[in-house]
């Protein structure tokens, strides 16, 4: 880190923190699986539950084709074990937030802790192979970056390279999470 970034030290934030990344910024609807919650609704996580747009601020919730709810956006979504599968994206922490966008059709964001949402930026912007040390310095770069960017008032990072790459729990690997949880709350720091 003192290679890359001279003049800075280490310094620390909250590690709790969340961090609200944009994973489609519009589709017509999304499908979900293992989904324990939505707004105050009980779900059944082994259902699979489509999500539609409803007029200018509502969000349906479907299954076998039928509607089952309407929730006033944004709607968020916990999963079952603290994991929501996102159908053609992947499995995330934290929550899902479904709401309407200016058009016709939904955005979807994960809402996530700092420390889970590196779990799943690390392993895609570094080999898990490499040592563990450049691991760390990965994860502390990587956790600076996520706290001191902002793309827009509704979210802070987009999940492709207009960011950090992040794919969440299904690219987590062994070596990287330790990287993650061994430097828990570090970041770079440059006078003060």
């Amino acid at each position: 880190l003192a290679h890359y970034y001279q003049g800075t030290t280490l310094g620390t934030t909250d590690p709790d923190q969340r961090v609200r990344v944009l994973l489609v910024a519009e589709t017509r609807s999304a499908k979900i699986s293992g989904a324990r919650q939505a707004g105050s609704r009980r779900l059944d996580p082994d259902v699979t539950y489509t999500l539609k747009r409803r007029g200018l601020s509502q969000i349906d919730l479907s299954a076998r084709g039928r509607r089952l709810a309407t929730f006033s956006a944004p709607l968020q979504v916990a999963g079952d074990g603290g994991v929501t599968t996102l159908a053609g994206h992947g499995r995330y922490r934290g929550v899902l937030e479904f709401a309407p966008t200016v058009f016709t059709g939904i955005s979807v964001k994960n809402v996530v802790a700092l420390g889970d949402y590196l779990k799943g930026v690390v392993p895609a912007e570094s080999p898990a192979s490499w040592p563990a040390e450049a691991l760390k310095a990965q994860a502390i770069a990587a956790r600076t970056y996520a706290i001191t960017t902002a793309k827009s008032a509704d979210f802070d990072h987009y999940a492709d390279t207009r960011s950090q790459v992040y794919k969440g729990v299904g690219i987590e690997t062994p070596s990287t999470n330790a990287a993650v949880d061994a430097t828990r709350g570090q970041v770079v720091t440059y006078e003060g």
